[in-house]
């Protein structure tokens, strides 16, 4: 189903095609199926969307519904609110060759999406936590942030967070150590950590003052040296030990542990980290997806959280 939008809008001359005249810009907007919006005028939606957006608090519209007319500023809005970025012909052929341009300079690794960018001619390419841009034929490379000063929204975090939380959720809780909050829960918080590390021991000293504020915290082991290595064994056997929470306040106050062995998570956790990208430790994943790296005292994460989440942990 097509629903057909007339506005009276002063178009650029290059949208003057058979699809507008007189300055009324006429666009099919396909509803059904995918969503995706084409044009009569075969003009760059990604221009045109960002064209509409200044245009929205100044045009005046209609738009035919079933017999009915609304108006069309308001449709605008929500249209735009719900389209940051058009995918039409051109932008998937676009697509399709940026894959091709990929698979040739990372063999072996497709990415996990292409996609456009709210910024038309730039396209979005992503493997894993890693986010960055292209434009259209794979000439130029852009890494950085791209930020949306409108909304002082970070675009390209929000993307990256969105993959942790997908790695995360492939970890079974169940293999973490967990320190649960006392009273309500406020907040989960997943903490990649080595048992020797003197900042993870500093963070473990005041695990009771991360519970009290009603923080849960939750283990995963990231023994920095790598496998087979002395912290390797030692985060082994605390996973292995009957009281995991038990062992680990030992071991993190430098106690000597009996070896232990056992089917245990040590590697799996150590390869999401690795997926993460992250490199040291403590490094905690806060509910949103973001992180932060290093020690973060109990009041002060309390308070991050609470500006980042809002309860919403």
């Amino acid at each position: 189903m097509h629903n057909v939008i007339h506005c009276k809008v002063p178009l650029p001359r290059e949208w003057e095609t058979e699809g507008s005249s007189e300055g009324i810009l006429s666009m099919k907007v396909m509803t059904a199926g995918t969503g995706h919006p084409d044009s009569s005028s075969g003009a760059s939606l990604n221009a045109m969307h960002l064209y509409l957006r200044r245009l929205y608090s100044k045009c005046s519209c209609s738009r035919r519904l079933g017999g009915s007319l609304l108006g069309v500023c308001i449709f605008l809005g929500a249209f735009l609110g719900a389209t940051p970025a058009f995918v039409w012909a051109g932008q998937a052929d676009a697509i399709q060759e940026l894959r091709e341009v990929l698979r040739r300079i990372v063999p072996g690794q497709a990415p996990d999406a292409v996609e456009a960018s709210p910024v038309p001619g730039l396209y979005e390419v992503r493997y894993g936590t890693e986010v960055f841009y292209m434009t259209a034929g794979g000439r130029y490379v852009l890494q950085g942030d791209l930020v949306d000063l409108e909304t002082r929204t970070n675009l390209s975090e929000e993307k990256r967070s969105a993959a942790r939380l997908r790695i995360m959720a492939g970890i079974d809780p169940a293999t973490a150590i967990v320190f649960p909050a006392k009273g309500a829960r406020r907040y989960v918080v997943n903490v990649f950590t080595d048992v020797d590390c003197t900042y993870c021991r500093k963070m473990h000293r005041e695990i009771e003052e991360y519970q009290r504020r009603g923080i849960e915290i939750r283990y995963l082991a990231y023994p920095r040296s790598g496998v087979n290595t002395k912290s390797y064994y030692r985060a082994v056997s605390v996973w292995c030990s009957e009281d995991r929470q038990e062992a680990i306040t030992f071991a993190k106050s430098g106690g000597k542990m009996a070896r232990r062995d056992c089917p245990n998570p040590v590697e799996e956790h150590m390869a999401k980290a690795g997926e993460i990208g992250i490199t040291g430790t403590p490094t905690l994943v806060l509910p949103d997806g973001s992180v932060i790296a290093g020690y973060v005292p109990a009041k002060q994460l309390i308070r991050i959280l609470d500006e980042r989440i809002g309860g919403r942990g």
